[in-house]
């Protein structure tokens, strides 16, 4: 399993750095926030942690129409849309329902990508534990990062079930596929943009073996973003 957690900080996987603001942060962090989450995974998730929903890892990805999750580039512009679709619903504040999140867990490069963004909108995730899984030795920016080099069955079942209800995983693309590989993620929130980007970091790219999803959501926006929100049938 080392090996495997090697191979996993040091694949191209960057991408989705979901914050957990403090609320002094520029506007366009705000405008950044806001095309990571979306209405209907406020309303599902604010009403499940207001009852006490059980233990749950939920994998959240933004995406192009063609599956890519990053651009070679790492720039997140492509995340603005000028599209309109009338039948769509409003977007809305994100800010609560960040406050349900318990912690963060997130690969190496994502880690990075984060604290590159951080230089221009502040730390993405706040106060919220955030965990990176990683062999290598990165620079611990606050004492709500961790650094975790071990085994990932161990990390769910030992570490995070005993402290936490509401667990995303933000990224990368290769760590999301091996949480959906050894069954311990729960959910798949993935929001899709009105753009092909052509090239890039695919979400899914050869996972290996046929995984069977269950349709819990999907809504429309005014953007021309579409949410779909899976259950991982396992």
């Amino acid at each position: 399993m080392d090996a495997l957690v090697a191979e996993l900080v040091d694949a191209q996987d960057l991408k989705s750095c979901l914050p957990k603001g403090e609320y002094g942060f520029d506007s366009r962090l705000g405008h950044y926030l806001i095309h990571l989450l979306k209405p209907a995974t406020l309303r599902v998730l604010w009403f499940n942690a207001e009852m006490a929903h059980p233990f749950t890892i939920t994998i959240h990805m933004v995406s192009s129409l063609d599956g890519i999750i990053a651009k070679k580039d790492n720039s997140v512009s492509w995340f603005e849309t000028s599209d309109y679709y009338e039948k769509g619903i409003d977007e809305q504040d994100v800010w609560e329902f960040l406050k349900t999140v318990d912690c963060y867990v997130m690969g190496a490069l994502t880690y990075e990508h984060a604290l590159e963004l951080s230089t221009s909108y502040g730390w993405a995730y706040g106060d919220t534990p955030t965990i990176v899984v990683t062999h290598r030795d990165l620079a611990v920016i606050r004492p709500s990062i961790e650094i975790y080099s071990g085994d990932l069955v161990t990390l769910v079942n030992e570490r995070l079930k005993s402290k936490y209800k509401n667990v995303w995983l933000v990224g990368g693309a290769i760590l999301a596929k091996e949480f959906i590989r050894l069954k311990l993620a729960d959910e798949i929130r993935l929001s899709v943009l009105p753009i092909i980007l052509g090239e890039g970091t695919l979400f899914f790219d050869q996972l290996g073996y046929e995984q069977t999803l269950h349709l819990k959501d999907v809504t429309a926006y005014k953007s021309g973003m579409v949410e779909m929100y899976y259950e991982i049938k396992k």
